[in-house]
């Protein structure tokens, strides 16, 4: 039953990568992604911008896999609001809808004015549900990553009941915070195998 739960959470959550994991922990195909949006913000920028400036954080799957870097804290002007997303659709960047990061962004953001291709980082949702006092819950809240174009959340979900008898049975609740604007919704979810 143990297994079924890991297999069914795998397919059914969204899965994330990253937070400080060693590049090792990736599968070929994952480093490949990361390749992907390196390489973009290289074209984009220059590598010594990537190197100098940014630090990879992670990549999470969700409709279309998101490959985050922040920019480093002491370079960082808002050290909340300094996550660069790239979004993949296979082995492609999105550039239509999604990945909109710019040198003027960036030029903008250093010289202190705010942008909407510049995000709220993880760090930042997690203080949020923290001063919110939310749940933990029964078990370490799962954090995770999700949406696309001008929907996409930092989701922190807490597990308030689980029970494998006589089926796997979850429920709990989700913070979740806009990237773009900060906004906060908290919704109730249930898992049922």
């Amino acid at each position: 039953m143990k297994y079924t739960l890991l297999i069914f959470l795998i397919l059914t959550n969204v899965k994330c990568f990253g937070q400080g994991s060693d590049s090792k922990d990736y599968s070929d195909s994952e480093r490949k992604k990361i390749q992907i949006a390196e390489n973009f913000l290289i074209e984009t920028f220059s590598e010594t911008f990537l190197n100098d400036t940014l630090e990879f954080k992670g990549l999470y799957k969700s409709v279309l896999d998101m490959v985050a870097f922040e920019i480093k804290n002491d370079l960082s002007t808002d050290t909340s609001r300094n996550m660069i997303l790239v979004f993949l659709n296979g082995e492609n960047v999105e550039t239509e809808y999604n990945t909109k990061i710019t040198r003027q962004n960036v030029y903008n953001y250093f010289k202190g004015v705010s942008n909407e291709n510049i995000y709220l980082n993880h760090d930042y949702a997690l203080s949020l549900a923290k001063r919110a006092n939310f749940e933990k819950g029964i078990k370490g809240w799962i954090i995770s990553i999700s949406g696309v174009a001008d929907s996409v959340w930092w989701t922190v979900k807490s597990y308030q009941k689980v029970d494998y008898d006589p089926v796997y049975s979850a429920n709990g609740k989700d913070f979740k915070v806009n990237i773009r604007d900060g906004k906060i919704k908290i919704s109730e979810w249930v898992e049922i195998e």
